[in-house]
């Protein structure tokens, strides 16, 4: 009997019984080789690879959504929490057609293989955030009956491969977030706030905590678990997750067509 997750993904089953492990691009089929950067063999190719974004736009300082050039302030405005928990948080992508497909494979558990290609952007994000932090946690998921979330499986290779400290177990979920989506920003606030609870403050007591999660929309979520952590005692909280959603994406790509266009006409207004 076919199981949920592979009814959701068609190939994902064939993939399991017919190729091992990095053996063929998750998105476009072809053979793969070992990324000799990434240690081990990653979910895409090289081509596909490419097609992954980094964040090279303007970030907001706090929630670090892409910004147009011209927006004056530090901040971005969407990320205007009644109260401010997190130091600060990071995606290492932009949300798009890939990144999501990546997610994707990752939740409905039919390809954890993809966090070795998701930690891989999240390390080098953090590198170039260069922040000490002494322990890792995950992003809870609400599962009565497994404690691993998609989230989890993210932090546990993060933290492997950086060679740190896991808590695990210590921060949880204790309700769903069904009608989360459309409670709107203050709601999703509160909402947040009641969602989570710290159940053994000695993880993060007088620590500099890294949370983990595999998407930042709103920043919510994040800002609602750093709150609890600061509570538990953690001295410092900041965030980094695999893809960060850019609500004013067609906007600031506008914007950056203009100045490249702008920037190509200079030299021939000269003559």
């Amino acid at each position: 009997m076919i199981t949920e997750p592979y009814k959701k993904d068609r190939y994902a089953l064939l993939r399991v019984l017919f190729t091992p492990h990095g053996a063929h691009c998750y998105n476009c089929g072809v053979p793969l080789a070992p990324y000799e950067d990434i240690g081990e063999s990653s979910f895409l190719c090289s081509e596909c690879m490419k097609k992954i974004e980094p964040l090279t736009y303007r970030i907001c300082k706090r929630c670090g959504a892409p910004m147009p050039r011209h927006h004056e302030a530090d901040y971005c405005g969407d990320c205007n929490f009644e109260k401010v928990n997190i130091d600060f948080m990071r995606g290492a992508v932009l949300w798009n057609d890939i990144s999501k497909k990546l997610v994707y494979a990752l939740k409905t558990d039919a390809a954890r293989e993809v966090v070795n290609t998701m930690v891989w952007f999240m390390k080098r994000e953090l590198r170039a955030m260069n922040e000490e932090t002494e322990v890792v946690t995950p992003v809870p998921t609400f599962r009565p009956y497994n404690k691993s979330g998609h989230a989890t499986f993210i932090a546990v290779e993060l933290a492997r491969q950086m060679k740190l400290p896991l808590s695990r177990g210590s921060l949880i979920k204790v309700r769903s977030s069904e009608k989360y989506s459309a409670a709107g920003f203050s709601g999703r606030q509160e909402q947040a706030a009641r969602n989570f609870k710290v159940i053994d403050k000695r993880d993060f007591r007088g620590k500099r905590v890294l949370i983990v999660d595999d998407v930042i929309t709103t920043g919510n979520t994040m800002n609602a678990c750093a709150g609890l952590l600061k509570e538990a005692g953690a001295e410092f909280v900041m965030g980094i997750s695999f893809a960060r959603v850019a609500y004013r994406l067609k906007e600031i790509k506008r914007e950056e067509e203009m100045v490249a266009g702008a920037e190509k006409k200079e030299p021939g207004n000269r003559d």
